[in-house]
């Protein structure tokens, strides 16, 4: 699944499914652009502001009740292009119920 920058309120970094659901949901692969995707990939947003490293997702997702399995930077080929696209992959799982 493709997520842009979350809407506000979202947390940074967490996607919007991440809020809602219940007890053990699993929420991804997200795939969102690295900053480092600018220099070093191809493609996505040009705003660095949205950009989101694996580090963003762990760092916005603390107090949540959602458990980090996987965040990491892939790369992604695109046909046609000089070097891959770069991906921040990212899958969280509910812990608890909201409240």
């Amino acid at each position: 699944m493709w997520l842009g920058p979350p809407p506000p309120p979202a947390p940074r970094g967490v996607p919007r499914p991440a809020r809602p659901g219940r007890t053990g949901r699993r929420v991804g692969p997200a795939r969102l652009p690295p900053r480092r995707n600018r220099a070093e990939g191809i493609g996505g947003p040009e705003d660095p502001t949205i950009l989101l490293d694996p580090e963003d997702v762990v760092e916005s997702s603390a107090g949540l009740p959602v458990l980090v399995e996987l965040a990491e930077v892939r790369r992604r080929a695109v046909e046609g292009a000089p070097r891959p696209a770069l991906d921040t992959v990212a899958v969280l799982r509910r812990t608890a119920d909201p409240v």
